[in-house]
């Protein structure tokens, strides 16, 4: 899993723009040279300066407490990667788009520069979008607000101090000063992240989220102040601190994983293998960078004796802490390749997790909603879908009863063998979206009379119908003809996606149902998609073949047979279906 789609999962990335945003902007971009492999890491990292770029979980924590929109003006307080900026310039001018701009400010020349040219990478100084300053935040702010007309959010990188008069006193009267009435300033006090909203002048709301850890905010009054407590110790702290940030530099390289490494990896350690053996295979693997860190990880963890032999799973690189606990108790987790065929509804969907004692039907369907349930009428309550709607938008789309069946893409999947019924939804609306984005199907469809979920219940007929393209999209045709004329569809497949049984197995009583899916009572489209069909029957209903057919049938050898007139109908059903 994605570092991004991590932060979905954890339910921290929610809003779209901001999610688009992290998923077009390259963290790797924005991290020293050394520490770029490093990028997909849930981690915060020194950049040099006594500073860090922030952890990935905190700038979206961040991020979605300022709420930004294209076209606002924010100031970024404390730039110093870059990586923070150039997010909000992807969100404020909707990727250079609209007017939107940031203010960016870094104290500390070397860290300007160093986020200057990583956020140059792409484009937004050049264009605009961002506007850099070396400068103080607090005492040099005035003609930057004066050239941004004020802010509609001010967000910062670094804590400032707690004080006695509560802790709106911590903000600097020049933010109040330059922020728009019913603008936000998120910002770290202490150990908190604080939101405060401007409502009045001199009048904010406040909200506390606590845990966070953050390096001091640096300004130029406290460095004045710094200077004035210099003392003859000075140099022995300095010393110190240099050896100190020396020794956390190295021991931090040796922890990392190697670069241009790829993962996942598999590894087994043989019975019998020593201490040694087994951190110079992981070493060897490309796991780690060093024998000897992962060595010293399991004599400071008490832990050197307690190598087990076994095969382990690393999804991802990993620091050497993690690995060394990893290798004292066997990973059991395995890559299972599971097939979908095109055509599978949720109830086979469900059958193939549980042949491999996965998970049951019932907790797939908590997540997706019961197959053929009519969830019009009150009786039963489909799951939840805000959060898979913040993520995925074309569910905003689907009536307020629709289930996923139709959207959870048919495909070969690469899956843990102790995956969660959530993870396969996930993974399956995931591959739905990126597909019909590639093919350019959501713009197609917007061109077309019918709606996405039209268009998907339309598709899972025609696969349930027809093998070959062509002869779907004949079909497809055929259909468009009946609904015109008024005629009802009839056809069996929409009955047996609701009795589970086979066409031949139909009874009179399953004919003469009120079920919204049966299509010989109920003239239109059935209630929703009766299948999850692939791309191809997707396209064939918005290719439709133009024919003056409106029956057909399918032999013993699936070949299909289309009449124009009820009487050819008859007659091909004698001569093919005697």
């Amino acid at each position: 899993m994605s570092l991004v789609d991590d932060l979905i999962a954890k339910s921290v990335l929610k809003t779209p723009r901001i999610i688009q945003a992290f998923r077009d902007t390259n963290r790797a971009d924005f991290l020293p040279e050394d520490e770029r492999p490093l990028a997909e890491i849930d981690e915060a990292f020194p950049i040099g300066e006594g500073q860090t770029i922030s952890q990935p979980y905190t700038v979206a924590f961040m991020l979605e407490l300022l709420a930004p929109k294209p076209g606002q003006h924010i100031l970024d307080v404390g730039f110093g990667s870059g990586w923070q900026s150039a997010l909000l310039a992807h969100i404020v001018s909707d990727n250079k788009k609209t007017s939107g701009r940031v203010f960016a400010i870094e104290r500390l020349q070397k860290l300007c520069d160093f986020g200057k040219a990583n956020i140059a990478k792409y484009g937004y100084t050049t264009s605009g979008v961002v506007e850099t300053y070396c400068r103080d935040a607090v005492a040099e702010l005035d003609d930057v607000a004066k050239a941004s007309g004020g802010f509609d959010g001010i967000i910062a990188a670094a804590a400032a101090p707690a004080k006695q008069g509560g802790v709106e006193s911590s903000i600097p009267r020049a933010w109040k000063k330059h922020l728009k009435l019913g603008g936000k300033i998120v910002m770290p006090v202490g150990k908190s992240l604080w939101v405060f909203t401007k409502k009045k002048p001199n009048i904010v709301d406040k909200k506390e989220y606590p845990g966070f850890a953050f390096v001091p905010l640096v300004t130029s009054k406290k460095r004045k102040k710094n200077k004035q407590k210099k003392s003859s110790l000075s140099f022995v702290y300095s010393t110190v601190a240099l050896a100190a940030v020396c020794f956390i530099g190295i021991m931090l390289f040796l922890m990392s994983p190697p670069p241009n490494v790829s993962f996942p990896k598999e590894i087994t350690i043989p019975r019998a293998s020593s201490a040694r053996e087994s951190a110079e295979l992981l070493a060897r693997e490309g796991v780690t960078r060093s024998p000897h860190i992962i060595l010293l990880s399991l004599f400071v963890a008490g832990d050197i004796r307690n190598i087990q032999a076994g095969r382990y799973f690393f999804d991802k690189p990993r620091w050497v802490f993690s690995i060394a606990k990893s290798i004292t108790n066997p990973l059991t987790r395995k890559i299972l390749t599971m097939r979908i065929p095109e055509g599978s509804t949720l109830r086979g969907i469900a059958s193939e997790y549980e042949n491999q004692n996965l998970f049951t039907g019932e907790e797939l369907w908590a997540f997706t909603g019961i197959p053929a349930q009519d969830y019009r009428d009150g009786n039963a309550t489909l799951p939840n879908f805000s959060e898979l709607k913040n993520q995925f938008s074309f569910l905003q789309e689907l009536p307020s009863y629709a289930t996923l069946e139709g959207f959870l893409l048919p495909d070969t999947y690469e899956l843990f063998d102790d995956v969660k019924p959530a993870e396969v939804v996930y993974k399956m609306l995931q591959n739905f979206e990126t597909r019909m984005e590639k093919e350019g199907l959501f713009e197609e469809i917007k061109k077309q009379e019918l709606s996405l979920y039209e268009v998907v219940t339309l598709a899972s007929l025609l696969e349930r119908e027809a093998i070959h393209y062509d002869d779907k999209r004949i079909i497809a045709g055929i259909i468009e003809n009946r609904i015109k004329r008024d005629m009802p569809l009839q056809l069996d497949a929409s009955l047996m996606y609701v009795t589970g049984r086979g066409s031949l197995l139909l009874t009179k009583e399953d004919l003469d149902s009120k079920s919204p899916y049966n299509t010989y009572e109920h003239k239109g489209l059935p209630l929703g998609p009766i299948a999850n069909p692939g791309i191809d029957s997707i396209k064939a209903v918005l290719n439709p073949k133009k024919t003056n057919y409106l029956y057909y049938l399918s032999d013993r050898h699936y070949t299909i047979h289309y009449s124009a007139t009820f009487e050819q109908h008859k007659e091909k059903k004698q001569i093919y279906l005697p």
